[in-house]
């Protein structure tokens, strides 16, 4: 029985914490379809500066159970963007594929 609640309690245990995306500011750089796209966030903020192509733009995220989708302007090139919780994934929804590309998530001083 011992080992039983020792193997409950290993399981129990997360050392891996996971903060939403505004906890603190940031800048989220990946890449987009072969170019740079950054994603600059204000902490307590859901609004974005989203640069990409030599333009920046303001974009909203919108929560959902882990990710953030990425509401903006469509743009038949990108598609549907979100980002993972901890803003080290981002994934491109565009011509009924799906893409994925790693991040690189940067705390900033607000």
């Amino acid at each position: 029985m011992g080992s039983f609640a020792t193997i409950l309690s290993l399981i129990g245990c997360d050392s891996k914490q996971t903060y939403s995306i505004e906890s603190q500011s940031k800048s989220i750089r990946c890449s987009l379809n072969g170019g740079p796209l950054q994603i600059d966030i204000t902490k307590g903020s859901l609004n974005a500066d989203l640069t990409y192509g030599g333009k920046k733009s303001l974009v909203n995220l919108l929560k959902f159970q882990d990710s953030y989708q990425i509401l903006m302007k469509f743009d038949p090139q990108v598609g549907q963007l979100k980002i993972n919780e901890s803003g080290t994934e981002l994934t491109q929804f565009v011509n009924q594929q799906e893409k994925r590309e790693p991040c690189q998530s940067v705390n900033t001083n607000p």
